[in-house]
């Protein structure tokens, strides 16, 4: 029902919502087959899975969920600060994942109703070809392939510029700041990991997280944050190793 709807890529209450509306449905299917579980609730998940799980997380501490008992979450290697992420990526002469800029960027121009969004944020050929290739037939690579890795050739100049300084940018400058996860104080444990040699979101976005929710109240106790060896795609495997333990140890 849903398959012509593009996936709403990093905005933070939609996110939230569809993984709350599945755990709801979870429930009910639960207790349709009899299936008796403690309503003991641990979420973690890897990159967009990271910043999906804390808006999850979030939503669930803001608004509460009958019949779960959230007891930890595992958000890993994602891109919880969305400002320091343009920061970073507009500092950047090459990246080599453009395809999650145009995938954020569609889907902010559809969630936000900003037509201009991508002729303002890219150049031609590549603002006017990021509407097909985000058809649920391409993946990362093909989309990457038409799109460049230079961000000189790929990012208006106007707005790498003036981002922060021009106001018709604003509404840019918004949308990362209302769909970061840095502006709350979690009560429930917080188990941060990421990739020290992460180059698509990098070590530091993480760092800076822990370090804003921390400045909000957060005591050490609730919220940690652990390194781990590896890049975005290699260090996947000691975050499974590293949250399994972590939930047996737990549950």
């Amino acid at each position: 029902s849903s398959s012509s709807i593009l996936h709403p890529y990093y905005v933070e209450d939609l996110t939230a919502s569809s993984i709350i509306d599945m755990l709801k449905a979870a429930s009910e299917l639960a207790q349709q087959k009899n299936i008796q579980f403690n309503g003991k609730l641990f979420l973690a998940g890897y990159s967009e899975g990271g910043y999906a799980t804390m808006a999850a997380h979030k939503a669930i501490e803001t608004n509460g969920l009958d019949g779960f008992n959230l007891i930890a979450s595992f958000p890993g290697a994602g891109a919880y600060d969305l400002t320091a992420m343009q920061k970073h990526i507009f500092s950047l002469q090459e990246y080599d994942d453009p395809h999650y800029l145009a995938y954020m960027a569609r889907a902010y121009q559809i969630e936000y109703a900003e037509d201009n969004l991508l002729t303002d944020f890219f150049k031609e050929p590549y603002a006017s070809r990021i509407p097909g290739l985000f058809d649920g037939q391409k993946g990362a690579d093909a989309i990457n392939a038409q799109l460049t890795s230079t961000m000189s050739d790929l990012i208006q100049a106007d707005v790498l510029n003036t981002i922060d300084s021009d106001p018709k940018y604003d509404y840019l400058q918004n949308a990362f700041i209302e769909n970061s996860l840095t502006d709350w104080t979690p009560q429930i444990p917080i188990f941060l990991y990421h990739g020290l040699s992460d180059a698509t979101v990098p070590y530091q976005n993480s760092v800076g997280t822990y370090d804003k929710l921390l400045a909000n109240g957060t005591p050490t106790s609730i919220v940690t944050l652990t390194p781990l060896a590896g890049t975005h795609s290699t260090a996947i495997e000691p975050y499974l190793a590293a949250i399994i333990e972590k939930l047996l140890s737990l549950k």
